[in-house]
């Protein structure tokens, strides 16, 4: 084979080699296109088109009066444009001043930028027709305000603007009820109403198709599904209560430096929760709402549950009020385990009425053993029958039932009965607790307490959630009838008499645990509570106060827990009219009656008298000051002595004046209460000691 010959065979096999390839490569891209492409070509479009949801406007949260708002949703919005739709005279015109704008309301870039980005989106090849201005969001005021600049006011169709919308939750009273209201997290995990009601308040989420543009951001582009609002829900929180509770807990916290505590209100008929407010100390010291413990801090009552005992020896007919028992020294032995009262001397023989209104330890006990000592299964019984035991869900999610020992139980021992008839070796919260005491002052009707009372969509309510009763009668009429009188007896003359009131009469049970010490070298540390309702008479609200751990010489129920309750109480009275005692009727008045005229200085009631018509008189004319006594129909005034060695008589006088005569004669006064003076420890017209003191009660 010659040269020539070679080269054409070498030319001819290359050219052949060639050939397969480009054969291979042509069959390679037609498998691609036929037969892998639509494989690859979603592996693509999965990277630059999505499917995902659109969350629906979230619903209100609104507070008892059905207007004010606890939680609501405000949008916020961000700058897209489509600049190709601008008309051009518009855009050469007005584009510097639109930069302008931008660059002052974003901060961020110059003037140049937003106009280079905006021509170059409109210019392009691809004439992009949605442009992130900024990926910052702002407020619907923002954009409002966007609104008037240069090309955006052109209006929808021409200036090309484009308001992309998210929501953000807020609070319009911020800090109020906020463990009440709640609040979620992108995982829809959450506390409060926000959690316990989010099928209601989310609504349903649309469905969009995204297209991912420039910059990382999705586009819209197709609308599969529209979403649906969420509905509102109308609590029955009364904001104006709230406000109330809250302050008056977090004074007190303060003062008692306290860990935390709570208090919940509520309408004794219906059951509504008008106030449930928690608060929590901080590292720093501060008070927030953080825990529910209303709900959740399932404790040993401690005496509030003394109630309950002294409810099952009425049913038993073991005693009466009347009955007395022997409370010992403030100490008594129960199988080698020492009880003791808060008295340290002891209280010794008390009836049944005292030994409940001094909330003696010792005797509840001695009482419960007595008559359930060898039944203590009897004595569960009862508590079981109150429905303080009952299984019950309130509305917001995390309540915790309560947990009663029972014979059967391995930690049953002989101390339990007397130990659980004073309120420990039992635990409850504090919402449970206060529903017992509701069903004693709704004449012994246990309801299920309620926080959301209606469910509404724009205004049209969709369902509501009405009154429903636990326990028909959690006793006799007789046995509810005695116990309160024991409860208004605590107020009257028991260990809650520092929050009696001349206005209105409060019935209610304090409250003091010991919490067990994790080592012997702490300090005592007590849970305490006051639980009641008013007006006594005629209830309409039952309220539970509870404060952990106060510090300070204050540690006790009545002193820590009972004066919020009475605070809370007090402005509700002074903003409830119906509470209020009505004057009598200005025709059943006597037109007749002599007015009172107090005594004092002669000179002045003589004036008084003349000017008001009143017949007037002084059978002993020597004195400047005088007593008053009304006789038919005219005052007679009598001196009363002044200096010399005789005792002055200030009945009836008014405290200045009593002040001048008594240490006119040499006296020193100690006042007791407010007013006119009604006693004072020495008889008037005997013999005056300078010096002497004399005690002057007023009234």
């Amino acid at each position: 084979m010659n040269v020539r010959d070679s080269i054409l065979l070498r030319v001819r096999l290359i050219y052949l080699v060639f050939f397969i390839a480009s054969v291979a490569v042509l069959g390679r891209i037609l498998v691609l296109q036929t037969v892998q492409g639509p494989k690859y070509r979603r592996l693509v479009e999965k990277k630059q088109v999505k499917r995902d949801k659109v969350l629906a406007s979230r619903g209100n949260i609104i507070a008892r009066d059905g207007q004010s708002l606890l939680a609501t949703s405000l949008p916020l919005f961000r700058l897209v444009l489509d600049p190709v739709v601008i008309p051009d005279t518009t855009l050469e015109k007005s584009l510097d001043s639109l930069a302008d704008s931008l660059s002052i309301f974003y901060r961020q870039e110059p003037p140049s930028y937003y106009k280079r980005l905006i021509k170059e989106a409109r210019e392009g090849k691809k004439k992009d027709r949605y442009v992130v201005i900024n990926p910052k969001f702002f407020k619907y005021l923002d954009r409002q305000r966007m609104l008037a600049w240069p090309i955006f006011n052109l209006g929808k169709g021409k200036s090309g603007v484009i308001f992309e919308k998210k929501e953000t939750r807020y609070n319009p009273f911020q800090s109020l009820a906020k463990r009440t209201v709640g609040s979620l997290n992108e995982n829809n995990i959450g506390t409060g109403l926000e959690y316990s009601f989010n099928d209601i308040l989310s609504g349903r989420p649309g469905v969009s198709v995204f297209r991912k543009i420039a910059g990382g951001y999705w586009k819209p582009v197709i609308e599969e599904s529209k979403p649906i609002e969420g509905q509102d829900i109308v609590t029955t929180l009364d904001i104006n209560i709230q406000d109330v509770a809250e302050a008056s807990l977090e004074k007190h916290l303060q003062m008692h430096q306290a860990d935390h505590g709570s208090v919940v209100l509520m309408d004794v008929k219906s059951g509504e929760i008008l106030a449930l407010t928690n608060l929590t100390r901080t590292a720093d010291g501060e008070y927030v709402e953080k825990l529910n413990y209303a709900i959740t801090n399932v404790t040993a009552p401690g005496s509030t549950f003394k109630l309950m005992s002294y409810m099952a020896l009425f049913e038993e007919n073991a005693v009466d009020l009347d009955d007395t028992v022997y409370a010992h020294y403030g100490k008594y032995y129960f199988k080698d385990a020492k009880m003791t009262d808060s008295k340290p001397e002891g209280y010794g023989y008390l009836t049944v009425l005292d030994a409940f209104a001094k909330s003696s330890n010792i005797a509840t006990a001695k009482l419960v053993t007595k008559k359930f000592g060898k039944t203590p299964e009897k004595f569960i019984e009862y508590i079981d029958k109150f429905g303080l035991s009952a299984k019950w869900d309130f509305q917001i999610k995390g309540s915790l039932p309560a947990k009663l020992k029972k014979p059967s139980d391995k930690l049953w021992s002989g101390i339990s009965l007397p130990w659980i008839s004073m309120g420990y070796e039992v635990e409850f919260s504090p919402l449970q607790v206060l529903t017992f005491y509701n069903a004693v002052a709704n004449n012994g009707t246990m309801i299920k307490p309620i926080i959301v009372k209606q469910i509404q969509s724009a205004n049209k309510v969709t369902q509501t959630f009405s009154t429903e009763v636990i326990k028909d009668q959690i006793c006799s009429e007789e046995t509810l009838e005695k116990v309160r009188k024991l409860l208004e007896e605590v107020v009257e003359h028991g260990t809650a008499t520092n929050i009696k009131n001349q206005y209105y009469k409060i019935a209610g049970k304090t409250g003091t645990s010991e919490k067990q010490k994790k080592n012997p070298n702490e300090p005592d540390s007590y849970y305490t509570s006051f639980v009641g309702y008013f007006p006594a008479e005629n209830p309409k609200y039952s309220c539970i106060v509870t404060i952990d751990n106060p510090k300070g010489y204050q540690q006790f129920g009545s002193d820590v827990a009972a004066p919020v309750f009475k605070e809370v109480a007090d402005k509700i009275y002074a903003g409830d009219i119906e509470m209020h005692r009505p004057l009598a009727d200005a025709d059943e008045t006597d037109e007749d009656a002599m007015p009172k005229i107090g005594s004092g200085k002669y000179a002045d009631i003589a004036f008084l008298c003349n000017q008001l018509g009143i017949s007037n008189h002084v059978t002993s004319p020597s004195g400047t000051w005088v007593r008053t006594e009304g006789s038919n129909k005219s005052i007679k005034m009598r001196a009363v002595t002044q200096g010399g060695s005789q005792v002055p008589d200030t009945r009836g006088m008014h405290l200045r004046d009593a002040l001048y005569v008594l240490e006119n004669a040499g006296l020193k006064p100690i006042v007791i209460g407010k007013g006119k003076v009604i006693t004072q420890s020495i008889t008037p017209g005997s013999r005056a000691i300078k010096g002497t003191a004399i005690k002057l009660q007023l009234g």
